[in-house]
């Protein structure tokens, strides 16, 4: 049988944030939960639609990554990493101010060889002139 949510800590180790974060974004509402006497539980149908995957039971497997992250795997810089979540080459989830590559997206960039850097240009710098 398939759960209906996770806890605040496995939600937290899933994104990749701390625990003190993931309360800070259900206590401003920002993650939709719900509250099970003591326990507060994030919907695994929200985590799931959000971040395009698909959870099992017991996976502790990251689902996202920092854009710093995301720049380190995919072998450039951050301002390059951030140049492309802004334009929305790479597609990005925002938890409050946090913005988050989820999985599936560094995949497909895997998968279609780095195509989205085709049409990036490096800056063009002025001759210098001894």
């Amino acid at each position: 049988m398939k759960q209906a949510g996770c806890s605040i800590g496995r939600f937290a180790t899933l994104v990749g944030i701390s625990k003190s974060h993931a309360h800070a974004l259900v206590k401003h509402h920002l993650v939709p939960s719900i509250k099970l006497g003591c326990r507060t539980i994030i919907p695994i149908t929200w985590i799931e639609e959000r971040f395009h995957c698909k959870l099992t039971g017991s996976e502790n497997t990251r689902i996202a990554y920092s854009v710093e992250e995301f720049a380190d795997l995919a072998g450039i810089g951050r301002t390059l990493a951030y140049e492309l979540a802004r334009n929305g080459k790479v597609d990005v989830v925002r938890l409050g101010k946090r913005i988050l590559v989820p999985l599936f997206s560094i995949e497909n960039i895997f998968a279609a060889g780095y195509t989205l850097f085709e049409d990036i240009r490096p800056a063009t710098h002025k001759e210098v002139r001894p």
